[in-house]
């Protein structure tokens, strides 16, 4: 590891009151962390054991203050305040900077349009990518953003007026909404053309999706022209794809040998980038991902429940090596940066993501509760996401176990239906903005199943609730 992350450590532990307190209540002196293996030993922080127990001005650096404000929606839907300046929106610049000119291959002198079609407001999304190509524009780019956000009208009149000004156009959003914009547009008879480019965050990609979309614009390279960005609110980008992690995915689909190395055992096909050493840290900790840097607030071996595996460039090496792929896969290691790669197969505290919305189990436990609603189910529940064959549309499945002796008419149904969507809009506040900006085409499916004691048909690759003990099938 980097020097730099020790000492950014020791930083902290002096000049952030909070972790202060938190490394006390472990019984940690800061002074014995000196080398790597030291760095092992301190305690990991979660937003529960760290993050909610102290007020907010006792989480950054001391006579700091933060300079951008922006929200995530929480489990129980009550938005959590973070914060970032400028080193991180630079931060931000220099990963965009480096998708746009060595994925993207977009040259400094090209007019380029940037449409970002990810909700605009007090969420990171949107904010931290036009402060990020902000940053970008200042390294002399002719980058010019517009920021239309999720009305589509809008999308489409940059689209149609706008975009045919420009050299070339990156689209920016969540997967199931930019698939929603590119099948929009086609209907309107707005020609997308090879210059367009995607760059996608919030949700896990296939392939599969990969390639229907590149066919809607026209390109046959998936390779350079649509980019996965791996982030969290809590310190927005943290890594991105590139041509060889892209490459490693596509030959794991063709070679189950390659595929276990780099995955294990996970169903669905996980998410795979490379991030900057010099920027961030990561570690595994019990299967779980943490991850180190200064942000506004400075996280430090702090864990998002993210399940995944680290692999330093060297050993993916080895990897393709071992499987034959050296001499394949060249062309992308010479258009790649020789930076660590993670693997992030998903969440073990969300229900399911849906158009970059976490649901949590909480979300729909609280409808649950309802005593309109109770008196029918028993409680056992589970949840996933599908998209059509087509990768075109993108479905929101909730299936509820009836109460042993139960047999709800199809009126008794339509109420509870209601009712869970209306307390599922009044927890999850990214959720509810979703449903205004999109309307009824985000509505879940129920489904009502006889009573089994809670023995739901396992669905791999999505992520399971049953009553009160949620767990993931990866």
């Amino acid at each position: 590891m980097d020097r730099k992350f020790i000492k950014l450590f020791h930083d902290v532990s002096r000049s952030v009151p909070a972790y202060r307190d938190f490394l006390k209540r472990h019984h940690l002196n800061p002074r014995r962390i000196k080398s790597s293996e030291d760095f092992e030993k301190i305690p990991d922080m979660t937003k529960e054991n760290y993050l909610s127990r102290y007020a907010l001005r006792y989480l950054w650096l001391e006579k700091t203050l933060p300079p951008v404000v922006y929200a995530s929606s929480g489990s129980s839907g009550r938005s959590r305040f973070w914060f970032r300046g400028d080193i991180q929106e630079e931060g931000g610049g220099v990963l965009h900077e480096r998708i746009f000119r060595d994925v993207f291959r977009i040259k400094k002198s090209e007019p380029t349009l940037v449409i970002i079609c990810f909700s605009m407001g007090i969420w990171v999304a949107g904010g931290f990518t036009q402060a990020a190509c902000r940053a970008v524009a200042r390294r002399g780019y002719k980058l010019c953003v517009a920021s239309p956000g999720l009305e589509k009208e809008d999308i489409m009149n940059v689209l149609s007026m706008l975009a045919p000004s420009f050299r070339k156009v990156i689209l920016v959003g969540y997967p199931p909404y930019l698939m929603d914009v590119v099948r929009e547009a086609r209907k309107h008879g707005i020609s997308l053309g090879r210059g367009v480019k995607i760059l996608t965050a919030g949700d896990k990609i296939t392939e599969t999706w990969r390639d229907v979309m590149l066919k809607f614009l026209g390109s046959k390279d998936p390779y350079h022209s649509l980019v996965s960005v791996y982030g969290s609110s809590d310190a927005a980008a943290l890594g991105h794809e590139t041509p060889l992690t892209i490459f490693l995915r596509r030959q794991a689909l063709l070679d189950k040998g390659l595929y276990q190395e780099l995955f294990g055992d996970s169903v669905s096909l996980p998410t795979l980038v490379q991030f900057d050493p010099a920027q961030i840290y990561f570690e595994r900790i019990d299967e779980e991902l943490a991850f180190t840097t200064g942000t506004s607030i400075p996280l430090i071996r702090y864990n998002i429940h993210d399940c995944g595996e680290v692999f330093t460039y060297v050993r993916i090496v080895e990897i393709l090596k071992q499987h034959g792929l050296w001499h394949k896969a060249k062309r992308y290691i010479k258009e790649s940066p020789k930076f660590p790669l993670v693997a992030v197969k998903g969440r073990t505290d969300v229900a399911v993501t849906f158009y970059a919305v976490n649901i949590f189990p909480e979300n729909i436990q609280s409808g649950l509760n309802k005593p309109a609603v109770r008196k029918y189910l028993s409680g056992n529940f589970q949840t996933y996401n599908h998209t059509t064959s087509s990768q075109a549309v993108q479905k929101l499945y909730i299936e509820l176990e009836l109460a042993k002796g139960r047999c709800p008419n199809l009126e008794s149904k339509k109420r509870m239906e209601a009712s869970l969507v209306k307390t599922l809009e009044q927890v999850n506040i990214e959720y509810r903005k979703l449903r205004a900006a999109i309307g009824d085409r985000v509505l879940p499916v129920f489904r009502f199943l006889p009573f089994r004691g809670g023995r739901f048909p396992v669905r791999k690759g999505f992520i399971s609730i049953r009553g009160k003990k949620p767990r993931m099938v990866l």
